[in-house]
């Protein structure tokens, strides 16, 4: 770990002198939001500052999921929050996702478009019935974010094909894919 009283002169006045931005944390929110400073003013001196050696937060740690969300958790948001409150943030997530996929490219963060599924228990039946209750709202929102007409849709098929063991019901997520973590943050810090 770098320790500030260590340096010397030139790398504190090179390093940590007439800094104009100073972001804490390498992540991707620290990354992107440099970039984008710099874009905005590239005279300025942006310093970024990381805990470790390496980004080591969550940026790294979330497997690497591209989410908007699953059915059920938009339905639960639905009924703890405001509508606008959660379409907003859904629309936060797949604008993220679009954006962070024109800045680096798909091959750069290895951006695979599989979709996902959410997976039920026999004992979940009330929660599948009340999400596939709900699926053309859902799905009618969830259009005019992402210009998919059918975001979510019933696929028990998933359950038998894939032999997934203790699960009744499916309901697959068209939106959602899948990035390489480390490519993403390899791809910023060299950007």
């Amino acid at each position: 770990m770098l320790n500030f009283n260590q340096l010397s002169f030139w790398e504190n006045e090179t390093y940590l002198s007439n800094i104009d931005y100073l972001i804490i944390g390498s992540g991707i929110v620290g990354l992107t939001t440099s970039i984008e400073l710099k874009k905005q003013f590239p005279d300025k001196k942006i310093v970024i500052l990381e805990r470790g050696y390496l980004p080591s937060g969550a940026s790294t740690k979330n497997a690497g999921f591209a989410c908007i969300g699953s059915a059920s958790e938009l339905l639960d948001d639905l009924s703890n929050s405001s509508q606008v409150e959660v379409w907003n943030t859904v629309e936060l997530r797949w604008k993220g996702l679009q954006r962070l996929r024109s800045l680096l490219g798909d091959s750069f963060i290895d951006f695979q478009k599989q979709g996902s599924f959410e997976l039920f228990r026999a004992n979940e039946k009330d929660n599948f019935q009340n999400c596939l209750d709900h699926l053309d709202t859902l799905n009618k929102s969830l259009k005019e974010i992402t210009g998919i007409n059918e975001v979510y849709s019933n696929s028990k098929n998933i359950i038998n094909v894939q032999g997934l063991i203790g699960f009744t019901e499916a309901i697959s997520n068209a939106a959602e894919g899948q990035i390489n973590t480390g490519f993403m943050m390899s791809a910023l810090l060299h950007f």
